[in-house]
């Protein structure tokens, strides 16, 4: 008995595309979530810390658009960026 060979350059043969196996398919999926981490971890928001003066001095020239209260801690968002505000000092200062 002689084997059949399909011929191949015939235009009725249909090719079958080879699945993938579902390791790899898994595979992609975990390297997928871990790249989607990694992008989203590492952005972050740049923050500066200010006084509570300066920043209300934003707020009261319509310069602030979002206020976020976190315990003692208060984020918010300019509409525009200020000029560099002062420095922070490490030792708060006494007024007499």
């Amino acid at each position: 008995m002689q084997e059949v060979k399909p011929e191949p350059n015939n235009p009725n043969r249909v090719q079958v595309r080879p699945r993938m196996k579902p390791s790899n398919f898994w595979l992609m999926i975990v390297i997928l979530g871990i790249a989607t981490v990694a992008y989203f971890g590492t952005q972050r928001v740049n923050r500066a810390e200010i006084n509570y003066d300066f920043f209300r001095n934003q707020v009261s020239d319509g310069n602030v658009t979002e206020v976020q209260f976190e315990g003692q801690q208060i984020l918010g968002r300019f509409k525009k960026a200020p000029l560099a505000p002062p420095k922070l000092s490490s030792s708060p200062s006494l007024i007499s």
